[in-house]
């Protein structure tokens, strides 16, 4: 099953893998699957994929603990983060250029930006809770917002400068 779903630059779907998937797939607008890829780094869980600012295809690929990008032609450049099992969760565009992403390790309190020459930048915004990030999305406002979900069940959206740091959480 697919993890994730974009419309690549190319206009075909690319379909990114779910729980250690063998393969990205990239099939046409009318369902016919023209190709399948292996990142790099073998078998991943790509929960997040977008086109990135430089036209490319980026995803986070949390099985690895990276932030890579592909070309339409299934040409793989892959970045390492920082942090050991940071585990890169949903990525965006950010006002600033840079790709953004969460990490899903438990209690890191961590996203991190991304340039598209690759230099991957961690930053801990301060945040009042030890939640676990989910979303994250570039706002009207050039800020970034992150969907929040603690252990408890309850859920807040935090709202980020691309300076990484923590603005408000409603």
């Amino acid at each position: 099953a697919a993890a994730s779903l974009i419309v690549g630059p190319d206009n075909n779907l690319w379909g990114f893998p779910n729980n250690g998937a063998h393969t990205i797939i990239k099939a046409s607008i009318n369902g016919s699957v023209s190709t399948t890829y292996t990142p790099t780094s073998g078998v991943a869980t790509i929960p997040g994929s977008v086109v990135g600012p430089d036209g490319l295809i980026w995803y986070t690929d949390y099985t690895h603990s990276k932030i890579s990008k592909v070309t339409t032609a299934g040409v793989f450049t892959e970045y390492s983060t920082t942090t050991s099992s940071a585990l890169p969760y949903i990525i965006c565009n950010g006002s600033d250029g840079r790709l953004w992403t969460t990490y899903g390790k438990t209690g890191t309190k961590i996203l991190a930006a991304c340039t598209t020459g690759g230099t991957i930048t961690e930053y801990t915004p301060g945040f009042t809770l030890i939640p676990f990030y989910y979303g994250i999305a570039t706002g009207s406002d050039g800020n970034l917002y992150l969907a929040e979900s603690t252990n408890s069940g309850t859920n807040y959206i935090a709202k980020i400068s691309t300076a990484g740091v923590l603005l408000a959480e409603y």
